[in-house]
């Protein structure tokens, strides 16, 4: 239950709701747990005043007879409202920036109180739109880490990439501040090639992979990418792809194993150009190959899956067909298919 959106406030506005949200000290802030299977009773109980912005973990285990629920999420303050301060994001990020917190909930099944404990995540950073290893949902995975884009030391707009250990909260563990005059997106996870469908059941395993993320350089007043380890992300970018033009930013984005439209048989695709953009960092790949050569895929495969994403094309599945190559770090199409 959120204290941030009244009902009374839709009756006598015409602003959009996301528009009215704000802070009503009379309304409880409180966690509900239900059960999935319908049994049982529904579990409530009050935490500090907040707004749940974005979820990050979720996780269910059993200690000795009792059930714990751990939860980490990404919170607004009281302070926060909608208003368009200094022009920069929807809200007063500035005054009231969100932060990353996590609600531990012990109840034993027979009865319907329940204890809740709650730490802050990161020390003083701040930011939005925290992400996961995806498949970091699936129990028995390890779900340690997190990732955001935020700021350590002043708030918006957010120029930097924050790695965060649940078993650490006193600080981040990991942070990638972008060039001067750049601002930062969300990040996206993306598992490391071989991986797919595979649960991470170790720390390592739910760090093994890239995080793809968009920058905005305001001097150029164009978009690139750059890809991070996710192991070690305070490295800095293993490569950057530039668009040579503007992009407005993403959010809410998630990973995907395959590309939509095209069937299993191109289900790696999606990942081989992450893979040779990172071998052409790491192997010095030379301008100008194709991305599929970087991967080493053989002429056969490449002419076969080309063919298939023509027919694809001329079927209407796909509004736009990209063979990607490598060139000074910009994707562009294959002229073959032009």
């Amino acid at each position: 239950m959120t204290p941030f959106v009244s009902l009374e406030d839709f009756k006598y506005s015409k602003q959009a709701p996301g528009l009215l949200m704000r802070f009503h000290p009379q309304l409880p802030s409180r966690l509900v747990i239900i059960p999935r299977d319908g049994g049982g009773p529904v579990r409530e109980c009050d935490i500090q005043a907040c707004h749940i912005f974005h979820f990050a973990h979720c996780e269910e285990r059993r200690e000795g007879g009792e059930v714990v629920i751990e939860v980490s999420a990404l919170c607004l303050p009281e302070e926060f409202t909608m208003e368009f301060k200094d022009k920069l994001f929807l809200s007063n990020s500035n005054d009231a920036p969100g932060q990353m917190y996590n609600f531990s909930l012990r109840f034993s099944p027979g009865e319907n109180s329940i204890a809740v404990e709650t730490n802050r995540l990161g020390g003083r950073a701040c930011g939005e739109f925290p992400t996961v290893h995806p498949l970091s949902h699936v129990a028995p995975a390890s779900n340690r880490y997190i990732y955001l884009m935020g700021n350590t030391s002043k708030r918006i707009p957010f120029t930097s990439i924050i790695k965060m250990d649940r078993q650490k909260p006193e600080s981040p563990i990991g942070i990638w501040i972008s060039p001067s005059g750049c601002t930062v997106g969300e990040p996206v996870f993306c598992p490391r090639i071989g991986t797919k469908g595979r649960v991470p059941r170790s720390p390592a395993e739910e760090d093994d992979g890239y995080l793809v993320v968009q920058v905005y350089d305001s001097a150029k007043h164009s978009t690139y990418f750059v890809l991070l380890d996710a192991m070690h992300v305070s490295e800095g970018p293993v490569c950057e792809l530039h668009t040579n033009t503007f992009i407005t930013n993403g959010f809410h984005g998630t990973w995907s194993d395959e590309l939509i439209g095209l069937g299993e048989s191109t289900s790696s695709m999606s990942m081989l150009l992450i893979e040779a953009l990172h071998c052409r960092v790491k192997l010095g790949i030379q301008k100008g190959r194709y991305f599929d050569e970087a991967t080493k895929m053989d002429k056969a495969e490449r002419t076969r899956k080309e063919m298939e994403m023509r027919e694809h094309r001329k079927r209407g599945k796909m509004r736009d067909i990209v063979s990607p190559c490598v060139f000074e770090g910009t994707i562009r199409k294959n002229d073959a298919l032009r």
